[in-house]
This record gives structure tokens, sequence and C-alpha cells, in this order.
């Protein structure tokens, strides 16, 4: 295809420099917005590139800038079927985000013990930032990245003062959902969580605590089942809460959720009549259990594309907030009195 009779494929930062009667040196600052270029030579450079639909290699100009134009994104190698659901939704949002910046996204996967993966891809220099997906209590990637000055964002939250950090409202989200079982007259609610080396959980687990201690109550002992990782575990967790006189159970998540109220209708104890069941993630699955399930509903699409336009926006040079702590709605249904 010809533009202004010459072939647009040919059109290059040295073709630009000629007809315009500038440096290529000029050329590229103008491009990249970096380096002193005056306006109406920016000007000049983005008319001509207009004109012959010119538009950078982004692997060229990732050369000239240093820059790789990939982002790389860690989720956990094992995954439980709930922590699928939340990563689809997010990671989702998240990938198109990062596409709408220019940049493609490099998939790793860890056991979140062994750095091996995630060392081989920073050393490698493959990526310019990498994205989190879970983080631990005492998470060696986070370290890991510290220690490389390897700019990342967390999804979730981490000790380092000035790590990025994209995260839900766990804490807040579990005292409120604690809060209206308490309220609606539970005293024994039991609490179903996976391992508490998760921020996620030990964030539940403070929430869980200090809505029982905002109602002037302790706490019920024996009523905290963690580390929950398999639908048996789950089924002997419901098992032991009912055994142990709970009227009320409070999920970690929509499919513990949806167990629950199915375990304890086979089991012909009423719900809510006898036990109150809620969930602290909110999805299309707890709408159609019967009765529907009370939950805590976070926007986990607007967490993804918060987590990469952080790290975008660092990789830019523009100042962005270290943590970013996104709110919740509680969605009362039927599962509560």
């Amino acid at each position: 295809m010809e533009q202004d009779g010459r072939d647009s494929q040919s059109v290059n930062i040295a073709s630009i420099a000629r007809e315009l009667g500038i440096s290529k040196t000029t050329v590229s600052r103008a491009i990249s917005g970096k380096g002193r270029v005056s306006p109406q030579t920016r000007a000049r450079v983005r008319d001509c590139m207009q004109r012959h639909h010119y538009s950078p290699n982004p692997a060229a100009k990732g050369l000239a800038q240093h820059k790789t134009y990939n982002l790389g994104l860690v989720i956990p190698r094992q995954m439980t079927s709930p922590e699928r659901a939340f990563l689809r939704k997010s990671l989702n949002a998240l990938y198109d985000m990062a596409v709408e910046g220019n940049y493609d996204v490099i998939l790793t996967v860890s056991d979140w013990q062994d750095t091996t993966e995630l060392e081989r891809l920073v050393d490698s220099r493959k990526v310019d930032g990498v994205i989190l997906s879970r983080t631990l209590e005492q998470d060696p990637l986070a370290a890991l990245l510290r220690a490389r000055q390897m700019p990342f964002v967390a999804i979730g939250r981490t000790p380092g003062p000035w790590d990025l950090q994209a995260d839900l409202d766990h804490m807040n989200g579990t005292r409120e959902m604690a809060r209206t079982l308490l309220e609606r007259g539970a005293r024994r609610i039991a609490l179903l969580c996976g391992p508490l080396s998760r921020t996620a959980n030990s964030a539940r687990l403070k929430g869980y605590r200090q809505a029982y201690h905002e109602f002037g109550l302790a706490a019920p002992e024996g009523l905290l089942f963690a580390e929950l990782e398999t639908s048996a575990q789950r089924l002997d967790a419901l098992r032991r809460a009912t055994a142990a006189g709970a009227d009320g159970v409070l999920c970690s998540d929509d499919e513990t959720a949806a167990l629950a109220v199915r375990t304890l209708r086979l089991a012909q104890i009423p719900v809510p009549g006898r036990v109150q069941v809620a969930s602290l993630c909110d999805s299309e699955i707890l709408q159609h259990t019967a009765p529907p399930v009370t939950a805590v509903r976070y926007d986990l699409a607007r967490l993804g594309r918060q987590a990469a336009r952080q790290l975008m926006d660092a990789l830019a040079g523009q100042e962005v907030p270290t943590r970013v702590e996104l709110g919740f709605t509680i969605e009362l249904r039927g599962s509560t009195r």
C-alpha cells in the first residue's frame, strides 16, 4: 500500500528523520516522550507518523528504552477450585488492562516456597515487572523481588512498606459478615478457611475475632477450622462444627458455602432455622443454592485492573499509591434469618 508515494512498511525512524530534516535521536525522543524536544517538533513527528500510518515496533521501542514490554504473572502451582474461580475473574481483567497498556503477560507458576522459576524469569531480564496473584505472611517471592530490585505488585498484603499492593478488605468484610450473623442471633459461629499462612485468611480470622469483641463476647473455642484445602477436609470440618453446636457457619469461599448448605440439608438440619450460613466471597453459584447464601461481594475484575494499573504506572515513572484496598457489599439472602 502506498502512502504519499512511499510504502508504509518501509517507514521507520530514519526515513521520518530524513523527511523532516532532523536527527534520528530527535525523532526517537519525540516518540518516547523522553529527552528535550520542542512541542513543535514533537507535533511534526506525530503528524508525519500519522500520514504514513507508522507506529513504532514494540520490540524495537523496548530495546531503545531497555524495556521488554512484558509483565510476569505468578500463580499458584496447586490451586483449589475456589482459587481458580477467583483468579479467573481478576486475572482476565488484569490481562485486558495490560494489553491496553501495550504489555504482554508471561505466566509462571510457583509452589510459593520455591523461588527457582521466578528467579529464572527475573534474572533473564524477560520482564519489566511482576504481579504476584497471592501472598503469604512470610513470602519468599516478594523477598526475592525486593532483593533483585524488580518492580512488582502483590494482589494481597505484604510487610514491605514500599511494596505495591492491590487487595480486598478481607478483615472488615469478615467482621461485617460475622456481625450480621451475631445480630441475627447466632452465637457459636464456625469459621471455615484455608491456610492461615495466606494473608487473606489471616485477615479473615482477625475480622472474625473483632466482630465478637465488638459484641462484648469471646470467640467460641473449637470452632476455627483452618488449613482446609480439599472437599473432604471441608466436609469433615462441617460435621465437627455441627457436632460442636455451631449455629452459624462462615465460609471463606462460595463453593464451601454451597457445600455447607447441601450437607446441612442432607443431615436434615434446617438452614437458616437452626444454622445460618454465609460466605466471604460471592458468585453466581450462591444465587442458585437453595436457600440462596448471604455473602460478601467484592469486585474481582476491578481488583485485577487495579493491580495492572499500579504496576504499569510505576513502570512509567508515575507516582502511584503503595496500597489500594477495595471495599465490599453485603448481599443478604435466605441463608440467614
